[in-house]
């Protein structure tokens, strides 16, 4: 459970990363937990990574979970993508306690892996004496909508999240196999920036390089003196804002006012 202080924050987004997802994906974790601030581009190495990786590997699959969750809801999609590896990014309530009795078991170091739901639930079966497959053949001859109430489960999880590490259900960390928090100050932030900058465009439209340097050194002003917060998401929304108020330099004035 480590705080990464690093100066070389392309080395930890771009290099780190993709590694560990590719722990994740070979099998050789079920596991990874990467916390940190919001926007500075935790979740772009390991989705980069698992779509590649899916390209060269036919039969790998994988899936990005999103938004929130309830246990129930939580036990379905583990069983949905029971074969495959999630990446849940920013998906709190599965680092949280409500659902970390389920993921205790999805991800027990036991070579069988069985996770179950026992409270009572119209939505699930009674699976007792079934085998895999014959779960599996009813829940599609119910089109997919009766789970049963115990499964095996082989995939693995890639937890993002910008909770810090004491958010997160100690039961969840320690089946983790890397936990880590990105903690970038802003100057590392500015050498990610500037790093990705001929990338990094304005939601619609583009604009000039040294225009956009010129929005960076206004942001990094600003973060210096009013302690407003730099990061790429937050970056690239300054552009958009530089695009549509060029005139008279109200970019800067509708950033002060409007820009998280």
């Amino acid at each position: 459970m480590n705080t990464i202080k690093t100066l070389n924050v392309n080395e930890v987004l771009d290099n780190h990363i993709p590694k560990l997802t590719k722990m994740v994906a070979e099998g050789y974790a079920d596991a990874i937990l990467i916390c940190g601030d919001a926007g500075v581009g935790k979740t772009y190495g390991a989705e980069k990574f698992l779509n590649q990786y899916a390209k060269e590997n036919p039969n790998f699959k994988w899936v990005m979970v999103g938004g929130d969750i309830s246990p129930i809801g939580l036990y379905q999609t583990l069983y949905e993508y029971k074969d495959s590896v999630l990446l849940c990014d920013d998906v709190d309530a599965l680092l949280s306690s409500r659902c970390a009795n389920i993921l205790k078991n999805a991800l027990n170091t036991k070579e069988d892996r069985v996770v179950s739901y026992k409270k009572m639930n119209r939505q699930l079966f009674n699976a007792k004496d079934m085998s895999e497959e014959q779960k599996y053949q009813k829940y599609l001859e119910s089109e997919r909508t009766m789970y049963p109430n115990s499964f095996q489960f082989n995939g693995s999880c890639i937890f993002i999240s910008n909770k810090p590490l004491d958010y997160v259900e100690p039961a969840v960390r320690d089946r983790c196999l890397s936990t880590c928090y990105l903690d970038f100050d802003l100057e590392q932030i500015v050498k990610r920036i500037i790093f990705l900058i001929d990338k990094l465009n304005p939601i619609k439209g583009n604009l000039e390089r040294n225009d956009k340097f010129e929005v960076l050194q206004y942001l990094y002003n600003s973060a210096k003196k009013k302690g407003m917060r730099l990061s790429l998401r937050n970056f690239r929304n300054a552009l958009s804002y530089r695009t549509s108020f060029s005139e008279n330099n109200e970019w800067q004035e509708m950033i002060d006012l409007y820009l998280n």
